[in-house]
C-alpha cells in the first residue's frame, strides 16, 4: 500500500516556522513529567480526549489511509475494537454514506462507556451538519467490551479496525513475555471472527513530540510481533498536531504526551502550532495469507 498524497515529513520552509528553544534543565525539573493516566482520561475524560484529536492529522494522511483500506474492496460488516470517541467510526460512516451499503452493519466496542457515549453524540451530531447520512448511521451500534473477549460469531467480520488501542490491551506495564502472550489472545481473537478474505487494519503510534517516526520502546515487542510473526504489512504516516495557539499547544500536549514533548512545538507565523506525531497502519489480509 502506499499513499499517494504523502510529503517529505522533514521539509519545512525555512523562512516560515520558528521552533521555540528548548527548556532549560532547572525548568524540566520544576515541571511535572508524569506520564499522563490514560485509564482516568478515557474513563472520564472523553470529551477532552476528543478536542485533543480534532486537532490531528493537518496533512490528513490518516484519513487517506482509511480510504485506501475501504477501497481495497466491499465490506458489509465491519467491526471496530477499541472505538474511542468514534474518530474511525466516524471517518467509515461518512465515506459508506456516499457507497452501496445498503446491507451493511458497523459494529463499535470499547471498554469505556464514556466513551462511547462521546462516540454516539459525535456520530448525531454528523448526521445534523450532514456529514453522515442518517440511514448510514442506523446501521451502528455500540457495545462495551475488550479485545481478547468479543461477543461474536466465528467467521462475523469482513473487516477489523483497531486505532491506537491495541497497545493498550497488549503493552502498557507488561514485560516483553506479557505482551506476547497478551497479543497472542488478542489476535486470536480476531482471526477468529474474521470472515475468508476479510482484512484487519491497525493503527498504532510512532511517536509524539519525536523528530522522526520510530517504534515507541514500550511498543517495540508488539510491533515486532506483529510483523514477525502475524505478517501484518507496515505504512508509516505523518500525523501532525495543528493547534490554534501556543497556549492551547502546551495544555493539550502536556496534559496527554507529557511535557517533554513541548520542546518539539514549532510556533508558525500566523500564531498556529505544530507538534509533529508519527502513525503506522499494520494491514493483514486474510486472503494474501492463505497464499
Amino acid at each position: 500500500m502506499t499513499i499517494e498524497s504523502a510529503q517529505d515529513v522533514n521539509a519545512q520552509p525555512q523562512d516560515r516556522k520558528v521552533t521555540l528553544a528548548p527548556q532549560s534543565e532547572e525548568t524540566k525539573q520544576a515541571e511535572t513529567k508524569m506520564k499522563p493516566d490514560h485509564d482516568t482520561v478515557y474513563a472520564h475524560q472523553a470529551a477532552d480526549y476528543d478536542r485533543m484529536i480534532q486537532y490531528e492529522d493537518i496533512e490528513q494522511e490518516w484519513r487517506h489511509s482509511v480510504q485506501q483500506v475501504l477501497n481495497k474492496r466491499h465490506y458489509e460488516r465491519i467491526i471496530e475494537i477499541g472505538a474511542g470517541t468514534g474518530r474511525f467510526t466516524r471517518a467509515v460512516l461518512a465515506d459508506m454514506s456516499n457507497r452501496d451499503w445498503q446491507s451493511g452493519s458497523y459494529v463499535a466496542y470499547d471498554a469505556s462507556e464514556a466513551m462511547l457515549e462521546q462516540l454516539k453524540h459525535n456520530i448525531w451530531l454528523d448526521v445534523s451538519l450532514g456529514r453522515i447520512s442518517a440511514p448510514t448511521a442506523a446501521k451502528l451500534s455500540t457495545h462495551e467490551a475488550l479485545h481478547h473477549k468479543l461477543p461474536l460469531a466465528d467467521h462475523s467480520a469482513d473487516l477489523i479496525l483497531a486505532g491506537w488501542t491495541i497497545c493498550y490491551g497488549a503493552c502498557e506495564g507488561n514485560t516483553s513475555e506479557e505482551q506476547s502472550s497478551l497479543l497472542d489472545r488478542i489476535m486470536h481473537e480476531l482471526r477468529r471472527i474474521l470472515r475468508p478474505g476479510g482484512c484487519i487494519a491497525i493503527w498504532e503510534t510512532l511517536g509524539t513530540g519525536v523528530a522522526a517516526p520510530e517504534v515507541p520502546p514500550g511498543l517495540r515487542t508488539y510491533i515486532r510481533d506483529l510483523e514477525e510473526r502475524y505478517g501484518f504489512e507496515r505504512m508509516e504516516l505523518s500525523t501532525h498536531f495543528l493547534f490554534p495557539s501556543m497556549e492551547e499547544a502546551k495544555q493539550i500536549t502536556s496534559w496527554f504526551f507529557g511535557s517533554a514533548a513541548c520542546e518539539f512545538l514549532t510556533l508558525d507565523t500566523d500564531g498556529s502550532v505544530v507538534l509533529p506525531s508519527y502513525t503506522g497502519l499494520w494491514v493483514w489480509d486474510n486472503d494474501k495469507a492463505r497464499q
